[in-house]
């Protein structure tokens, strides 16, 4: 049985694109996790008091439309059966009652003191109603070819605020340290991420970061134009390895012009810069093409042409002062 919880992604979740962070968008997959273990007994505050502690070893996760700022989802859990010491998890995000992003992901339960890993069926780890995986595009395992050729990118440094309760740094964090690693990501939305644990980094420790620009053999989620391959390592240990998929961001925008006689028309465009002067040079529309020059007043921008269509649809149907107030009350926000 699925496990459901209701989120509004909060602002300081986003980036510059207003995109869901990597590691934002685990830590609702992990919050709601957690959420089900403390609904189902024992919790993970009850395994670390008996002295165990559940670690990730692997996650898969695609996101198939971005999820953005203020956005209300509902994140689905459930787990299944267990495989020796390995315990499967998966997960949905589900907006407006579709499915926008998907993740399997293997834990493990280990003693907290030796390190020592629990066999299924020498810990207790909950009662709970098994249900059917999640279908995914990308491999739930994947390895690195021998011949891939990785570049040194560096060390980055284990913090305090890296760390969790079992004082390693905490898995949600290894997402955003490597997507800041690919060239030019403002211009670029995360398409699937596959991740292995082999290693925790330790507070205090450095982690040498490798990077392969062309993954695309490994991980392959149907979506993404570019897949970056990434090894860190901990001295002479393989502490993660891991796959991102991106592409270039290719927005649709519902808009509304202001025209020379004060109306206002609403359109939408995938190349807003363009539509823009198009209208001006009188070849836009022909409602535009006699009112003359036209000023952009109000911007959404949607993932996909279906939804900006629909957002037109709707703001046409409003009336002259509905637009006003919706140009006014989106001023700050509106993105050139």
């Amino acid at each position: 049985m699925k496990y459901e919880e209701k989120y509004t992604i909060n602002s300081f979740d986003v980036d510059e694109n207003n995109n869901i962070r990597p590691t934002n968008l685990i830590n609702y997959l992990q919050e709601t996790a957690d959420h089900h273990m403390r609904d189902r007994k024992p919790s993970y505050y009850d395994f670390f008091y008996e002295g165990k502690a559940f670690v990730v070893i692997r996650m898969s996760v695609e996101i198939y439309k971005q999820i953005h700022g203020y956005d209300k989802v509902k994140v689905r859990t459930w787990v299944l059966p267990a495989k020796g010491a390995t315990f499967p998890r998966c997960y949905e995000i589900l907006r407006k009652g579709q499915v926008i992003a998907a993740a399997y992901s293997e834990w493990a339960v280990g003693n907290r003191h030796t390190g020592k890993l629990c066999r299924a069926d020498e810990v207790n780890v909950g009662n709970y109603d098994m249900d059917e995986p999640v279908e995914l595009s990308i491999p739930k395992r994947f390895r690195f070819p021998k011949d891939m050729e990785f570049q040194h990118l560096g060390e980055r440094h284990v913090f305090y605020s890296d760390c969790d309760m079992n004082g390693h740094m905490n898995n949600a964090n290894y997402y955003n340290m490597l997507w800041n690693y690919i060239p030019d990501i403002g211009q670029k939305e995360v398409t699937s991420i596959n991740i292995r644990f082999n290693h925790e980094a330790f507070l205090g420790r450095d982690i040498g970061i490798q990077m392969c620009r062309d993954a695309g053999k490994t991980s392959v989620d149907g979506k993404g134009e570019e897949y970056y391959g990434f090894k860190t390592d901990i001295e002479d240990k393989r502490n993660i390895e891991c796959v991102i998929g991106v592409r270039t961001i290719k927005k649709n925008y519902t808009y509304m012009l202001r025209c020379a006689d004060g109306s206002l028309y609403t359109g939408w465009t995938n190349d807003i810069e363009k539509r823009v002067e198009s209208h001006n040079n009188g070849k836009g529309a022909k409602y535009t093409r006699n009112r003359i020059p036209v000023e952009l007043v109000y911007l959404e921008a949607s993932d996909d042409r279906e939804t900006a269509m629909s957002i037109e649809a709707k703001i046409k149907r409003l009336s002259k002062q509905e637009k006003e107030e919706m140009i006014e009350s989106n001023r700050n926000l509106m993105k050139k």
